[in-house]
């Protein structure tokens, strides 16, 4: 029921962009780390700066639960070979439209559950990359599927929230109550218990935290301006490494 909520408010969301297009009214599309206010770059950033040190030119990379293609273009323009897959077809066709539109022809988009994702034999991956979705997948058997389709050595690396602080936690069953998000993604948002797990199951297994001061961005930038807002968020990061379990987003590079 919840995977279908969620299915629906993102399928719904891309088709009413699709419907814009399909007008002629002007779409600016934004991409990857620029898709976001300024204050809540970090994570992202730090996501393409380790995806520009571990991807190599035709290398093959499995992108999951794509969207509509925000993250996915940075990693083709890194000159890999990107399969990229979501279950929403409208966010896929979507995806289509900005990677063509960008001149970039080495991603093949495939819609499907990533749960349920039928792959060949032969298809093995040097990198697997998923942002923002831990939260609608189960995740043993989400981590099995990854551990089957990377290669020897092959790297996992994920952006998500982190569901520890009271803060981040209110504010999340707010948008709940507000019907944003559906109920299981509460329970399923990374915690410690998920770090512990892909520790258990990946040889190494490295989380950077962020934005642990993050639900101040909304004040400060009022008086400081979004520039330094967002030095002020990494800068508190920086002094407070012991309360990195309060942490806003986290990005998590695990190595088979």
């Amino acid at each position: 029921m919840d995977k279908e909520i969620e299915y629906n408010r993102y399928n719904n969301h891309s088709s009413e962009i699709l419907n814009m297009i399909e007008n002629k009214l002007v779409v600016h599309f934004s991409e990857g780390s620029e898709a976001y206010p300024e204050y809540l770059k970090s994570p992202y950033q730090y996501y393409e700066k380790e995806l520009t040190k571990i991807i190599k030119p035709n290398q093959k990379i499995l992108d999951l639960c794509c969207g509509n293609g925000i993250h996915t273009l940075f990693i083709a323009k890194l000159g890999a070979e990107v399969t990229a897959v979501d279950i929403a077809e409208n966010s896929i066709k979507l995806a289509e439209i900005r990677a063509k539109n960008a001149g970039i022809q080495n991603i093949k988009f495939i819609t499907s559950d990533v749960e349920k994702l039928a792959l060949g034999e032969e298809d093995k991956f040097d990198v697997i990359t998923c942002v923002g979705s831990l939260s609608y997948l189960e995740l043993e058997p989400f981590i099995n599927n990854i551990k089957t389709l990377l290669k020897k050595e092959g790297v996992f690396i994920c952006v998500d929230s982190f569901n520890h602080n009271p803060i981040y936690r209110l504010n999340r069953f707010i948008h709940y109550l507000q019907k944003k998000r559906s109920y299981s993604t509460l329970t399923r948002m990374p915690n410690r218990k998920t770090i512990k797990f892909f520790k258990r199951n990946f040889k190494t297994v490295y989380v950077k935290y962020f934005g642990i001061f993050a639900f101040l961005g909304a004040i400060l930038k009022t008086f400081l301006g979004y520039n330094k807002t967002k030095i002020v968020i990494d800068k508190l990061d920086n002094i407070f490494p012991i309360l990195n379990n309060f942490a806003f987003k986290i990005v998590i590079v695990s190595k088979l």
